[in-house]
């Protein structure tokens, strides 16, 4: 299972020239968990990670609605994962 706490410093009034880009970290964490997902299970594995596929695909749409794109690998893995679950 993994576990991600995201800290954040004043919500409230943030320095704008300090503000965190959290696109660009979401971005990165959705490229380098799929590209973690991608070495190190086989196509008949991807079954067993149905939870954390789920929530990839939710932060994938949370970062559509807010105008970035998921990246390529994140893609490859979501194409593995349904190709193995179709049945």
């Amino acid at each position: 299972m993994i576990c991600i706490h995201f800290h954040s410093t004043s919500v409230r009034n943030p320095p704008h020239d300090h503000r965190p880009d959290y696109g660009r970290r979401a971005t990165d964490f959705l490229r380098e968990l799929s590209s973690e997902l991608d070495l190190h299970y086989d196509d008949e594995d991807l079954h067993a990670l149905k939870p954390t596929i789920e929530t990839l695909r939710r932060a994938a749409t949370l970062m559509a609605d807010t105008g970035y794109e998921a990246p390529e690998v994140y893609h490859h893995v979501m194409g593995r994962f349904e190709r193995m679950t179709r049945s």
